[in-house]
């Protein structure tokens, strides 16, 4: 095992924001707000980036279920080579992860928990999109 969690690099800041209407949320984004529609890949499957006036800044509109949805539910993700490895390493040092989730060919994500116990995201996969 590594000493240290290998991060991606040129890095992107991902933050990632539940709604429950992604056309809703773009108009609001794109339209409304003046950001730019970024990586739209995933539309069929509820996921659409809206890239920021801050290189690297994105947010991620994440299409959630009415009954799921929970306001100011905002997550930082943090991109990552090896999720595994990560998750190992920080298990070691004493520090709160949950289980891996694995969303098939796109991309593995877990979330590690600050002294406050906010959830940060570690994400495996984010570079196949950047392509």
């Amino acid at each position: 095992m590594n000493n240290k969690i290998a991060y991606l690099e040129p890095a992107d800041i991902l933050l990632s924001i539940n709604v429950t209407d992604l056309k809703k949320a773009e108009k609001f984004w794109v339209e409304d707000l003046g950001f730019q529609r970024g990586w739209d890949k995933g539309l069929k499957d509820g996921w659409l980036e809206i890239e920021m006036h801050v290189k690297g800044l994105i947010i991620g509109l994440n299409r959630v279920k009415e009954e799921e949805f929970v306001k100011e539910e905002t997550r930082i993700n943090i991109a990552v080579k090896d999720i595994e490895i990560a998750k190992e390493f920080l298990e070691k040092k004493g520090i709160k992860t949950t289980k891996i989730r694995t969303i098939p060919r796109i991309l593995k994500i877990m979330a590690v928990f600050d002294p406050d116990e906010n959830a940060i995201s570690l994400v495996e996969g984010l570079e196949k999109y950047r392509i």
